[in-house]
């Protein structure tokens, strides 16, 4: 089928791009949630002494910002380990001589099987790095991974606070410490983005210097 290009041929821009905007949405999303979540202080309050749950309490402003997490996360994992998945297949036959740690499918896998999460998403990004760019990672890249789970963490911890996933705990007193929560996580955001978004160009960089025929370093591309 001429005048088609083959799989992974095509450096994936458009999905590079993607990546890096809902990075920083999400930090930005953080700290809107903290913010809400200092403006809900009062209902909360009032809840917790009357012994109320989420679900029972009065309508607070942090559900409206809180309701989209979900849908948006699920989103975003879809966009990140889609550009994971053809960042890999595009190294892959610019780079036939390359050595990946883990097959293609924990692209995907890697953010949702336990435990192997905590690490598996930072090798894949580390196999694309040095596939792509013929080079060590840089030294931002795991610290990165540190900041994000930490992120992670202190978010959904605080979301915690209102008595589960389901909101039917009864309140107690730490639920006034979301707000804080949720802006210390949106501060590791700010480094875990920046980072982020550093990786993402730098491999998109390598992928265009690649389809150009270059190699990364202005060298002859090779194979």
């Amino acid at each position: 089928m001429s005048g088609v290009a083959a799989p992974g041929r095509r450096p994936p821009t458009g999905l590079a791009e993607a990546v890096i905007v809902l990075g920083w949405t999400w930090v930005a999303w953080l700290a809107v949630l903290g913010v809400a979540a200092d403006a809900s202080e009062e209902i909360w309050r009032d809840a917790v002494d009357k012994g109320l749950t989420y679900q029972e309490s009065a309508l607070a402003p942090f559900a409206l910002f809180n309701l989209p997490v979900r849908p948006f996360l699920v989103a975003a994992f879809v966009v990140v380990a889609l550009w994971l998945h053809r960042s890999r297949r595009f190294a892959e036959v610019h780079n036939p001589r390359s050595w990946f740690s883990l097959p293609i499918a924990w692209a995907w896998l890697g953010w949702v099987v336990p435990l192997v999460s905590l690490w598996f998403p930072a090798w894949v990004v580390s196999d694309v790095w040095r596939a792509t760019l013929r080079r060590r990672v840089a030294w931002y890249v795991f610290p990165w991974w540190g900041c994000w789970l930490l992120m992670l963490v202190l978010s959904f911890t605080a979301v915690d606070r209102l008595g589960g996933l389901a909101g039917i705990g009864v309140l107690e007193d730490d639920v006034l410490l979301m707000s804080e929560q949720y802006i210390a996580s949106a501060v590791l955001g700010l480094f875990a983005c920046w980072a982020w978004t550093a990786i993402v160009m730098r491999v998109r960089r390598g992928q265009l210097a690649l389809a150009s025929g270059s190699a990364p370093n202005g060298d002859t591309a090779v194979g």
